[in-house]
């Protein structure tokens, strides 16, 4: 059984990121194999429904594991969904360099004031503590101008800028098209931003997810990643970020966010750079999507 798994572990290796010491009588397989993974997120042919094999772009280096029996692929369980999306080309430094790139951290909106977070309805459960939903929606629309104007500063003192990320609900989602058109202009070639999407007419509640757009081929390639966990607020956070003006005390405060089915969204970009983007909320909870990652 050991001969077994560490041949077909070894038969496994370049169905995920790209590596050169593979013989090449396996390209055919490999690529079927990509072709596969990329199609239903599995490299296996099993159901999806019962388990998932997925390749490993970085071996444990702590010590030995039960992780470490496997060098190229992992087999995970049907919890949590990945979508495996691959931009076949260099997109960041020249062919040849170290692969370096200046990010610009964009801190939006500059100001957070109590009244940008909106109660949308309290209850009552028994047997359990009263709680409530909030929504975020600060009141300062995105300054392109700024945007601009502080990309150009961050050019001349800095050089190229390659890498633009705003924090977690900072974006609507209809504002993602302009700044990735001022994004554009600059030469910015990956862009990170979390987008809020406001609760319907209905009172459905809205979305938060994260935005990746990857410049490549002339366009921007976009990809969503929605976050899997709602933020909650007690009387101790409210006292902390001073905001019992707008949500009493003596409720606990649920963001009023729309949570789908857990997916993960995996870019793989040239070079072996393989990227994962989550919102900070989701890194804080040990759960699949995090023993996914770590496998």
């Amino acid at each position: 059984m050991d001969a077994l798994h560490a041949i077909a572990d070894e038969a496994s290796a370049g169905t995920g990121a790209a590596v050169t010491d593979v013989p090449r009588g396996g390209q055919r397989f490999r690529g079927r194999a990509r072709e596969l993974l990329a199609r239903t997120g599995t490299l296996s042919r099993i159901g999806r429904e019962r388990l998932r094999v997925l390749p490993c772009v970085r071996n444990p280096v702590g010590g030995p594991s039960i992780r470490s029996l496997s060098r190229y692929v992992c087999v995970r369980g049907p919890a949590v969904d990945v979508v495996w999306n691959r931009i076949p080309a260099r997109t960041i430094g020249s062919p040849g360099a170290a692969q370096e790139g200046n990010a610009l951290m964009l801190p939006w909106p500059l100001r957070i004031d109590a009244e940008d977070f909106k109660p949308t309805g309290a209850g009552q459960r028994l047997e359990l503590e009263r709680h409530g939903f909030f929504e975020f929606a600060p009141g300062e629309l995105l300054d392109l101008d700024l945007a601009d104007r502080v990309l150009q500063s961050a050019r001349d003192q800095e050089g190229p800028v390659e890498i633009v990320v705003l924090p977690e609900s900072a974006l609507r989602p209809a504002e993602i098209d302009e700044l990735e058109a001022l994004l554009t202009r600059h030469g910015v070639v990956l862009f990170v931003a979390g987008v809020r999407e406001p609760p319907d007419p209905t009172g459905r509640f809205g979305a938060n997810w994260l935005h990746l757009g990857v410049w490549f081929g002339g366009r921007w390639w976009r990809y969503r990643q929605n976050k899997h966990h709602p933020w909650s607020l007690d009387d101790n956070q409210i006292e902390q970020y001073h905001l019992a003006g707008a949500l009493p005390r003596g409720v606990r405060w649920w963001e009023a966010m729309d949570v789908p089915r857990r997916t993960v969204q995996v870019v793989e970009l040239a070079d072996g750079v393989t990227q994962v983007w989550l919102v900070c909320e989701d890194l804080a909870h040990l759960d699949e999507v995090a023993d996914l990652l770590r496998a």
